[in-house]
């Protein structure tokens, strides 16, 4: 014979049923279904004022967010980001603080909203170009990857330079 399953809504009228019946006090009731008496008097006026509607499983969302995001200044920093598709959440905010724009939230909330509207892949930020420099005369790391970047190792000045362009923006002294 196969177990039968009861739904947690079955489980919520038998509840009911044998509250109103009145044969076993409440608290051994609360026992047996295994339920605290706190929610089994929250079921129970639930029931009283609304009926088997009532039981019904609730949404435990807020139903307000005072400290949510005005959308007009999320609109705006999707704005710039859409305008300069390079720059993260730190260069947004100080463009938009030197615009004159009030109440904007912290840097980790406008990044949340850039990877929130598609504007960060994951992929992105993990494939970052890095550097990285040991105690030896190379360098350790993934290459740069762009145009116009250029990694120069001076053995006779004992440096190892980065430029960009024409422009030196690293140099590091082996020893």
């Amino acid at each position: 014979m196969p177990w039968k399953e009861k739904s947690i809504m079955c489980q919520k009228e038998a509840f009911i049923r044998s509250v109103l019946r009145g044969d076993i006090s409440f608290k051994q009731l609360c026992h047996t279904f295994g339920i605290s008496r706190q929610t089994g008097y929250t079921l129970l006026n639930r029931y009283q004022a609304e009926g088997v509607c009532g039981l019904d499983q609730r949404s435990r969302a807020p139903i307000n967010q005072p400290h949510k995001i005005a959308k007009e200044i999320e609109k705006q920093i999707l704005k710039v980001r859409k305008k300069a598709s390079t720059w993260g959440a730190k260069k947004i905010k100080s463009y938009l603080e030197r615009r004159g724009v009030e109440n904007l939230p912290a840097l980790s909330t406008i990044n949340e909203i850039l990877k929130r509207n598609g504007c960060v892949s994951q992929e992105e930020s993990l494939n970052r170009p890095y550097i990285r420099f040991n105690n030896k005369d190379y360098w350790v790391g993934k290459p740069f990857i762009g145009k116009n970047i250029e990694v120069r190792n001076c053995e006779m000045r004992g440096l190892l330079e980065i430029y960009f362009g024409k422009h030196k923006i690293y140099s590091y002294k082996l020893e």
